[in-house]
C-alpha cells in the first residue's frame, strides 16, 4: 500500500497552524506532538500490544522518544519491570509497549502532555488481486487511522 507522506505533512501543518492561531498572543510557549498508535503482536506472550509512534522534531518529547523498542521475537526475554502497566512510577526506562491506546494516552498524560485534538489520516493505494478468471488486477485500497495531537505548556 502506498503511503501518502505529503498528506501527513499537510495535516501536521494544518493542526499546528490552527493551534497557533487559536492560542492568540499568549506568552506561554507550547510544544505540540503528533502521535499514532501502531498495533503489534507479542510472539512471546501471544497478545497484541500498541506502540507510540510519535513524529520527530519536538524538543519537549524526550520521554516519548526514549521509550525502548520491545523485541517481540519468540524466545526473547525482555526485562519485566520496564512495562508501564507494571510500574506505578513511570520515571526511568520503559518499553514502548502498551496494552491499549488508552494506556499509552495515560502514560503521556502522566508526562504532562494534554490531548489537544484528534483528526483522521486517510491514505490510499492499491493491491493486486486475482479476479474470477485468475487474472491479476489492481484494486484500490483506502484506509484511515486516528492521529492524536498532544500539547505541553
Amino acid at each position: 500500500m502506498i503511503k501518502t507522506s505529503l498528506m501527513k505533512k499537510i495535516f501536521t501543518l494544518i493542526i499546528i497552524s490552527v493551534s497557533l492561531c487559536c492560542s492568540g498572543q499568549s506568552k506561554i510557549t507550547s510544544s505540540y506532538l503528533l502521535v499514532r498508535f501502531i498495533q503489534q503482536y507479542d510472539n512471546s506472550n501471544k497478545r497484541d500490544y500498541f506502540i507510540i509512534n510519535a513524529e520527530g522534531g519536538c524538543d519537549s518529547a524526550n520521554e516519548v522518544y526514549s521509550l525502548i523498542n520491545y523485541n517481540n521475537d519468540k524466545n526473547v526475554i525482555n526485562t519485566s519491570d520496564v512495562y508501564s502497566y507494571n510500574k506505578k512510577n513511570t520515571s526511568g526506562i520503559i518499553f514502548n509497549y502498551f496494552l491499549s491506546p488508552t494506556e499509552g494516552i495515560n502514560f503521556l498524560s502522566k508526562k504532562n502532555w494534554f490531548l489537544y485534538s484528534i483528526f483522521t489520516e486517510t491514505s490510499s493505494g492499491y493491491t493486486n488481486e486475482k479476479n474470477s478468471v485468475g487474472e491479476i488486477i489492481p484494486i484500490t485500497t483506502v484506509s484511515s487511522r486516528p492521529v492524536f495531537c498532544f500539547v505541553k505548556n
